[in-house]
C-alpha cells in the first residue's frame, strides 16, 4: 500500500445517519445549544458511556476545576523545591498538611472524572 493510500485511509471517516423524532431533535438541540457539546460529540459520549459504564463523563466546569488544581499543584511543587532547598524554615508541618489535602482533592476529583 502506498503512502497516499495510508494518508487517505487516515483521513476517511465513517458516517452514520440517525432518524430522530421532532421531540428527540428538540431535546438534542437544547442540550447542545450555547457552549454545549456538538451533537456528534454528545452522541459519541453516550456511546462510550454505554460501552464503558465505569467511565465518568464531565463537563467544562469539572475540567476547569481539574486544570486549576493542576496549576495549584505546580505552585505547591515550586514552593516545596524552595523549602527543600532551605530558603524558608519553620512551617513544614503546615505545608505538609496542605500538600496532603491538595493531593487528596486531586485524587478524589480525578477519580470522580474517570482519570484514575
Amino acid at each position: 500500500m502506498s503512502s497516499n493510500d495510508d494518508q487517505n485511509q487516515k483521513r476517511s471517516r465513517n458516517a452514520i445517519y440517525l432518524r430522530l423524532s421532532q421531540e428527540q431533535l428538540k431535546q438534542l438541540e437544547q442540550v447542545c445549544r450555547g457552549d454545549g457539546p456538538k451533537p456528534q460529540q454528545l452522541l459519541l459520549w453516550g456511546l462510550h458511556a454505554h460501552l464503558n459504564p465505569n467511565l465518568v463523563s464531565f463537563d467544562k466546569t469539572a475540567a476547569q476545576i481539574l486544570s486549576s488544581l493542576n496549576r495549584i499543584g505546580n505552585n505547591v511543587n515550586q514552593i516545596a523545591r524552595r523549602v527543600n532547598a532551605g530558603v524558608s524554615r519553620g512551617w513544614y508541618h503546615e505545608f505538609d498538611q496542605f500538600v496532603k489535602e491538595m493531593e487528596e482533592m486531586r485524587r478524589m476529583l480525578g477519580a470522580a472524572l474517570g482519570h484514575c
